[in-house]
């Protein structure tokens, strides 16, 4: 038994001195104080609802237990989020890494991004109040989140990958990083690449080879005082590519610039049938400007432009989406924030016809409009609530043919955060 005990004290000792190891609690419920939602179709109420002290209406009642561990030799890290609303848990992220040297080698399930999302006032608001879209082409096929390496398209989220990264740092001033990801693809969205035209068999010798995985990559290069750059690349399937540059200009501590531009194509020969590819683009534009010492604005803006594949004797749809964010943040104290946000998006953006035909964005729904004033009331350095009135509308300058055809939805909720840090 001492042996065993001895053995275990050993472990334990070299663990500690190898790594620096973590432990963080997070908790957060996000509820609805009160809530109410309208439909109306040609002037007329046709649905309403109403909610009071829904616990989980804003948002599941959930956030992290984190458990990392790092070291000059590697580190891991342990997201698990417990989720009250539902009685479950699911593993947020959970990857380990290792360096050899300038080489880094990661594997798990993470959040691969690069780009400073100018999202320092985001606090604990939902996505939808704040930051609606990341970076890329919104709703595309291909570049929709276009910096975040290990995100799948087709199934909205993150996929097991490994990736290896190799950095190098002359100084401190100078910053240079390439990185290469294997993203597990997996059933139907398996790479295939067919030989010879046939599967194997005994009578031709043909064979299929199949990659179980979808390829990405990015190369960084930041020089402080400069400017940072990030180029993306994403392949989740054969015959698709999806790239991404974002361009950050360092002028001052006191403001933030991002400029972006992704691109996604389909790239299968589909023969005489069709006369071009479908592709997309999209193009961010995001600020944040520190006014004074208080005051801080940021604006987050996107124009993404999808091209449906255009068979031949057929109406090729283009679709034009446009999304703009302002929000203010006052800092009237150490302790209370006060913050407005407005949104404006396309609810079914610009439509381009083959043959020239345009339908207009009133025909198409005009432009869903949320806003909502809160503050962040910070009481302690582990514990704070956030609060607001939440206004959305949409079918905003909709012409009237629409309103008569489709309705037009107002909702107002009282959204309420309070979480507990450890």
């Amino acid at each position: 038994m001492k042996k065993i005990v001895s053995v275990v004290a050993v472990a334990a000792l070299t663990l500690s001195a190898v790594f620096a190891a973590d432990i963080s609690l997070s908790y957060r419920t996000r509820a609805n104080v009160y809530s109410e939602t309208k439909t109306k179709k040609d002037g007329t109420v046709t649905a309403s609802s109403k909610t009071v002290l829904d616990q989980t209406g804003y948002g599941s009642a959930a956030k992290c237990f984190v458990l990392s561990a790092s070291g000059d030799v590697g580190g891991f890290i342990l997201d698990v989020d417990p989720n009250a609303g539902t009685e479950t848990f699911s593993l947020d992220q959970w990857y380990a890494w290792v360096n050899f040297g300038n080489l880094q080698t990661t594997v798990g399930l993470w959040k691969s991004r690069y780009v400073n999302r100018v999202n320092a006032d985001a606090n604990d608001w939902q996505d939808a109040d704040y930051e609606r879209y990341k970076p890329g082409v919104i709703g595309g096929s291909y570049a929709k989140d276009i910096d975040n390496l290990t995100y799948n398209t087709t199934e909205d989220h993150q996929k097991l990958s490994t990736a290896f990264a190799y950095t190098i740092r002359p100084n401190d001033d100078v910053y240079f990083m390439m990185k290469g990801v294997l993203v597990n693809a997996g059933g139907s969205n398996k790479v295939t690449d067919t030989w010879g035209g046939a599967l194997m068999n005994s009578d031709s010798g043909n064979y299929q080879n199949t990659f179980f995985s979808g390829f990405a990559g990015e190369v960084a290069f930041k020089v402080n005082g400069a400017f940072d750059l990030n180029v993306a690349m994403r392949s989740e399937k054969r015959d698709q590519i999806a790239l991404g540059a974002f361009f950050r200009p360092l002028i001052s501590d006191s403001t933030n610039l991002l400029f972006g531009f992704s691109y996604g194509r389909d790239l299968k020969d589909y023969g005489d049938a069709v006369d071009s590819n479908k592709y997309e683009f999209g193009i961010d534009l995001r600020a944040r400007f520190q006014l004074s010492e208080q005051l801080a604005l940021t604006t987050m803006n996107n124009m993404s432009y999808i091209s449906n594949q255009k068979d031949k004797g057929a109406e090729d749809d283009t679709l034009i989406k446009l999304w703009d964010m302002v929000s203010l943040a006052y800092k009237a104290n150490d302790q209370l924030l006060l913050q407005g946000t407005v949104q404006f998006e396309t609810v079914g953006g610009l439509v381009q016809k083959k043959g020239g035909e345009t339908k207009s964005y009133d025909e198409l729904g005009g432009f869903k409009l949320s806003v909502i004033p809160g503050i962040v009331w910070t009481f302690n350095e582990n514990a704070k609530i956030s609060a607001g009135l939440k206004f959305d509308y949409t079918g905003v300058a909709a012409d009237a043919a629409y309103k008569k055809a489709t309705g037009t939805t107002s909702a107002f909720s009282i959204p309420v955060v309070f979480k507990v840090s450890l």
